[in-house]
C-alpha cells in the first residue's frame, strides 16, 4: 500500500513531464552539434578549396610571367647582338650595304622583325630590309629616330608602338646609334619588331576569358597586349595604364603580384609582373578570379547542397522525435491519472471493508450486509425467508 500511493503521488506528474523535457533538450543539443560540425566541417572543406585554387593561380601567373619575359628578352637579346654585328658593316659600307641579301641569312629574324632599317644622320631612310631601292624618307620626326639624333639616349631605345611609314604595320621600334671612330653620328640603325610575334606563349596557354599578357614600358605605354577577350591583339597598342606603372612604382623590385582590377579590362583578378631584364620594359600576367574560382565555386554550391540536405534531415528527425516523445508523456500521463484513481478507489474500498467487517449487527452477530464474504449459512437469502423465521410459532392442537 505505502508502495502504490509513493508512486502515484501527484508530484511523479512533473517527473514524467520533466523527464520528457530532459530528452527533447538531449535530441536538440545532439542535432545542434551534428548541424553545426556538418557547417563547420563543409566550410573548412570550401575554404580549403578556394585557398588551394588562389595558391595555383598565384603559382600560373608567376610561371607564365617569367616565361613571357625570357621569351621577350631572347628576342631583344637576338636584337642587340645583331645591331652589334651590323654596326661595324654599317660604318664601313654605308647605304650600300644590302640588308635584304644580309636578312635572308639570318632567319630567325623572318619572324619577330618586321623590318630593318638604316637611317643617315640627317634622319633620311638609306637602307631598308624590305626593299633594295628605298625612298629616302624623312624619319626625323620619330621619336626613336628624334632621340638617337639629339644623342641624349645611350644604348638601345625601345621606343612607343607606331605604324610603320615603309612597311605599314604596328611596330616596336628598337633603335640604336652608330659612331664612326672619330665618335661622330654615322646614322642609326632600326630593328621594327612585331607585337603580334614577341612571344607564342598566348596561343598555347589558356588565358580565360579575362585574363590578359601585358608588354609594358617604363613609361606606361603598352607595347604589345594579349587576350581571348580582345578583338586582335592590337587593340591597347600605344594606349597609356597608369594604374599597373603606380603598382610598379609602389613595388621597386625586379617582380611582384597584385590581386585587384586587370588594368586593361577592369574584370577582378591574379596579376603579376615582372621586369625583362635589364631593359626598360615589364611583362604582366593575370589571370580572371572568375576562372581562378570556377570549379571551388562549384564544389562549394555541391558542398552548400549537401549542408542543406544534412541540416533538414536533421532538423526533421527532431520534430518526428519531439512530436513521438509529447505523444508518450502524454500517454505516460494520462495512464498515471487513470492508475491513480484505480489504487484511490482500491484504497477507499479497502477502508469501506475494514470498517465493515468490525461493526456488529442484530443480537451481537457481526453485520454480512456491508461485508465483501458474508457467511451463506448466516445471511438470509431473501427479506421473505427472513419474515418466516422471525414469526412466532404456536403450537399445534
Amino acid at each position: 500500500m505505502n508502495f502504490s500511493r509513493r508512486n502515484f503521488q501527484p508530484r511523479n506528474r512533473r517527473l514524467i513531464r520533466r523527464s520528457g523535457r530532459k530528452l527533447k533538450h538531449a535530441i536538440a543539443v545532439l542535432a545542434s552539434v551534428i548541424v553545426l560540425g556538418t557547417i563547420l566541417l563543409l566550410a573548412s572543406v570550401a575554404t580549403e578549396q578556394r585557398e588551394a585554387s588562389e595558391e595555383r593561380a598565384w603559382n600560373d601567373v608567376d610561371n607564365l610571367s617569367g616565361a613571357f619575359q625570357e621569351q621577350v628578352g631572347r628576342v631583344l637579346d637576338s636584337v642587340r647582338g645583331a645591331i652589334a654585328l651590323l654596326k661595324p658593316q654599317l660604318i664601313a659600307e654605308g647605304s650600300a650595304f644590302n640588308l635584304v641579301d644580309w636578312t635572308q641569312h639570318v632567319p630567325e629574324f623572318a619572324t619577330s622583325t618586321v623590318q630593318i632599317a638604316f637611317v643617315g644622320p640627317d634622319g633620311k631612310l638609306l637602307a631598308t630590309s624590305l626593299s633594295r631601292n628605298p625612298k629616302p624618307l624623312d624619319l626625323s620626326d620619330r621619336e626613336h629616330i628624334r632621340i638617337q639624333l639629339k644623342g641624349d639616349h645611350k644604348g638601345l631605345f625601345i621606343g612607343k608602338p607606331v605604324i610603320g611609314r615603309v612597311s605599314g604595320q604596328p611596330t616596336i621600334q628598337v633603335t640604336d646609334r652608330i659612331q664612326d671612330a672619330d665618335g661622330k653620328l654615322a646614322g642609326i640603325i632600326v630593328f621594327s619588331l612585331s607585337p603580334e610575334f614577341l612571344t607564342t606563349l598566348h596561343r598555347v596557354v589558356n588565358l580565360g576569358k579575362t585574363g590578359s599578357m601585358i608588354l609594358m614600358g617604363d613609361d606606361g605605354v603598352v607595347r604589345a597586349s594579349y587576350g581571348a577577350w580582345q578583338k586582335s591583339d592590337f587593340d591597347f597598342i600605344g594606349t597609356t595604364v597608369p594604374e599597373l606603372t603606380a603598382i610598379v612604382d609602389a613595388n621597386p623590385s625586379v617582380e611582384g603580384q597584385y590581386r585587384g582590377n586587370n588594368p586593361l579590362n577592369g574584370e577582378p583578378a591574379f596579376l603579376h609582373w615582372q621586369k625583362v631584364k635589364d631593359y626598360p620594359l615589364f611583362v604582366a600576367v593575370s589571370f580572371g578570379e572568375s576562372e581562378v574560382f570556377a570549379v571551388s565555386n562549384r564544389s562549394a554550391v555541391m558542398l552548400g547542397a549537401l549542408g542543406a540536405g544534412v541540416l533538414v534531415l536533421t532538423l526533421t528527425t527532431t520534430l518526428i522525435l519531439y512530436r513521438e516523445i509529447s505523444r508518450r508523456v502524454q500517454r505516460e500521463v494520462a495512464l498515471f491519472d487513470e492508475s491513480r484513481k484505480l489504487v484511490l478507489v482500491n484504497d477507499n474500498l479497502q477502508r469501506r471493508h475494514r470498517r465493515s467487517s468490525q461493526r456488529p449487527g442484530p443480537a451481537g452477530r457481526p453485520d454480512y450486509r456491508l461485508s465483501r464474504r458474508p457467511d451463506p449459512q448466516l445471511a438470509p437469502k431473501t427479506l421473505l425467508g427472513f419474515l418466516r423465521r422471525q414469526r412466532p410459532r404456536f403450537p399445534r392442537r
